[in-house]
């Protein structure tokens, strides 16, 4: 078996998924649990320029695959604040906690991978909210381990 975490935009949202291959089948499901409707023929895949046209159930969907190497993507959203594990492996540093405030660039966590370690940082100032792994977790590529709020300016 081998699993596989992707994070892909669809109509514009960005959506972490988890592709399992057993054998020569494969199947995806949303990493936050939610079930991918699947229409009982198989849907149309249309090449575009930038991604790809989704033809099923009588839906269009554009989807884009995000590349984990490329900017924000790597680890932290700016746009959101969302710090996401780049690849699979383990957590072996948590450096924060639920509600702890830090300043942009802050060392967050430590993902080991392949006997390498990948420092996340804080895309922004902010507060630390919705831990969701531990230390000695093993973590999915794309799975959300914290969110860095903004926090608001006093006026």
């Amino acid at each position: 078996m081998r699993r596989v975490g992707l994070e892909v935009r669809v109509d514009g949202r960005t959506e972490r998924l988890l592709a399992t291959s057993r054998a020569e089948e494969t199947s995806i499901t949303f990493l936050d649990g939610r079930e991918v409707d699947e229409s009982p023929s198989a849907p149309t895949i249309l090449p575009v320029e930038d991604g790809a046209l989704v033809l099923s159930g009588g839906r269009q969907s554009h989807v884009v695959l995000v590349d984990p190497l490329e900017g924000a993507a790597v680890g932290a959203s700016e746009e959101s604040g969302e710090i996401l594990a780049p690849m699979h492996g383990r957590l072996i540093a948590l450096l924060v906690e639920e509600g702890q405030t830090v300043e942009e660039g802050a060392r967050l966590a430590v993902v080991e991978a392949m006997k390498m370690e990948h420092a996340l940082n804080a895309p922004r100032a902010g507060r630390v909210e919705g831990l969701s792994a531990e230390v000695g977790q093993t973590v999915e590529q794309g799975q959300r381990l914290m969110t860095v709020a903004e926090t608001p300016v006093a006026a």
